[in-house]
């Protein structure tokens, strides 16, 4: 498992869009996907989840943490400072390109160890490496999670409250 703090300006900055745009250049509605407030079994292989709250702008991520269940594996980005709801967010599925893309807007603080998450993600059967950008924007911060090429799972996003956070569950 390895991470990669990257010091330059990636293409993933922009938000890899490859899900929205359809043929002709038209935005592909089918492919956004408004994020739940529960656990709903709405799993996709590709698309872009929208989700949060845009008028949060002032929070701190606590945490990335990973776990394994028998049905799925799990990310939960734990936030706090909100108000009751997870800032506004992007998570762009890729199957492509085998890979998650996570921005996460607002003044971001971040408040977790990096080595930590990596560790975190090293048992991962999905996950071959998690790449922490550094904050190059003042209004957003962005993460991928690079997929094992035999892997392509199926992924589910949604947000749960008290505490907060947003959680990307990953399944067969």
């Amino acid at each position: 498992m390895n991470i990669q703090l990257l010091g330059i300006v990636l293409a993933i900055s922009i938000n890899s869009t490859h899900a929205m745009v359809a043929e002709g250049g038209g935005v592909n509605p089918d492919k956004i996907h408004a994020v739940d407030l529960k656990k709903s079994q709405s799993y996709i292989r590709d698309g872009l989840f929208v989700g949060g709250d845009a008028q949060t702008t002032d929070v701190n991520l606590k945490d990335i943490r990973f776990a394994k269940n028998k049905e799925y594996e799990r990310l939960v980005m734990d936030f706090t400072g909100s108000a009751g709801r997870s800032p506004y967010f992007q998570v762009d599925v890729s199957p492509e390109m085998s890979r998650l893309v996570v921005t996460v807007y607002g003044k971001v603080k971040l408040g977790f160890e990096p080595k930590l998450v990596a560790k975190a993600f090293a048992k991962s059967a999905f996950v071959e490496r998690i790449e922490l950008l550094p904050q190059i924007e003042t209004d957003r911060w962005t993460y991928s999670l690079t997929l094992k090429d035999s892997k392509r799972p199926q992924v589910e996003v949604f947000e749960l409250g008290a505490p907060t956070r947003a959680i990307i569950d990953l399944k067969p």
